[in-house]
């Protein structure tokens, strides 16, 4: 039998209440998703996790492969949405910011700063440092720091700011 850890603070107590409440709910949507298919079986009728169930038994490596390439799809736009949260957070220093065309699975943006200081480069320098360990598996993020007169000459897909 385990023995339990005293939480140190109401703070990592609630912290760890709020992940035991999601890691329930999320047991408990799953819980009712089987039992859906599960009544739904009965009566014939395929929902979505009956048919990939199927497609796992009638091939486990394609089904592996496209769960795979799915999940990749997925981590890099939740790169996306962290990197484009924290440009928005940051755009006290930045008078615009640019989501450039590439021809790369890359992320790359273009930033102008209100001021060119090493001070505004390295806030944005250590996010991508902390951001770099899972980001450069599954999409790597390049950001440039441009001169207004530069903007003219980009490819510019969308703007952030």
């Amino acid at each position: 039998m385990s023995q339990a850890t005293p939480i140190s603070s109401l703070e990592d107590g609630d912290k760890v209440k709020s992940v035991l409440e999601r890691v329930y709910k999320s047991l408990k949507d799953a819980t009712n998703e089987v039992e859906t298919a599960s009544e739904l079986a009965r009566l014939g009728v395929k929902n979505e996790l009956i048919q990939k169930i199927e497609e796992f038994e009638n091939n486990p490596f394609k089904f592996l492969v496209q769960d795979y390439e799915r999940s990749q799809e997925r981590l890099a736009g939740l790169i996306d949405n962290i990197v484009i949260s924290f440009i928005t957070i940051q755009k006290s220093r930045l008078d615009s910011a640019y989501l450039l065309n590439t021809n790369s699975d890359a992320l790359v943006i273009a930033l102008l700063l209100k001021e060119d200081t090493n001070e505004n480069r390295d806030v944005f320098y250590d996010f991508l440092d902390e951001l770099e360990e899972l980001s450069s598996k599954v999409r790597p993020v390049v950001v440039s720091f441009v001169q207004e007169g530069v903007v003219k000459g980009l490819d510019i897909k969308r703007t952030l700011l």
